[in-house]
């Protein structure tokens, strides 16, 4: 099994159990996790909230949040990345578009591959890795977690394979 098929099932677990998203967030478990720490990582009270919220509802609804980890996009990322020595250290998603990528048209794309959102190349805010079937994994944010959404190829500026370096 190839470190693409190996990324690729572990990501998927991960949107399965529909991980919360915090700002900063890099895998650590919610459980083991203080929420004055969560707070901490958030930008605003205002944010704070939705996260409580957003896990709140997950709980309320019967998920069993003890084996969940909280993400950001790139922490999500950059965590199952070094987990499988693809990468050696924690980067953002500028620094994946930037250093472990082999950039790839937005019309090719492969299982595994990241796909980048941003005002440009050079500022790029958010990634997310296609899974096939015009769907996307992300860490979405507050109000969604980490999820399935469906790829809109306008919405993204470029993709990558971090497999290809």
């Amino acid at each position: 099994m190839t470190a693409r098929d190996k990324y690729l099932i572990k990501i998927k677990k991960i949107a399965d159990r529909r991980d919360p998203y915090v700002w900063g967030g890099q895998g650590q478990l919610l459980r083991k996790t203080p929420i004055y720490k969560i707070a901490e990582m958030e930008k605003s009270q205002k944010d704070f909230i939705r996260v409580c919220n957003y896990i709140h509802g997950r709980v309320s609804l019967g998920a069993d949040m003890r084996s969940c980890r909280i993400w950001d996009c790139s922490g999500l990322v950059t965590y199952l990345l070094m987990k499988l020595h693809v990468i050696s250290g924690d980067t953002t998603a500028q620094g994946l578009y930037n250093m472990y990528t082999r950039h790839i048209s937005l019309d090719s794309l492969s299982p595994g591959d990241l796909v980048f959102k941003g005002a440009d190349v050079n500022h790029i805010t958010h990634v997310a890795t296609y899974i096939g079937n015009n769907k996307i994994i992300e860490a979405k944010g507050r109000d969604d977690g980490v999820c399935y959404s469906l790829f809109v190829k306008s919405q993204w500026i470029a993709a990558g394979d971090p497999f290809d370096y």
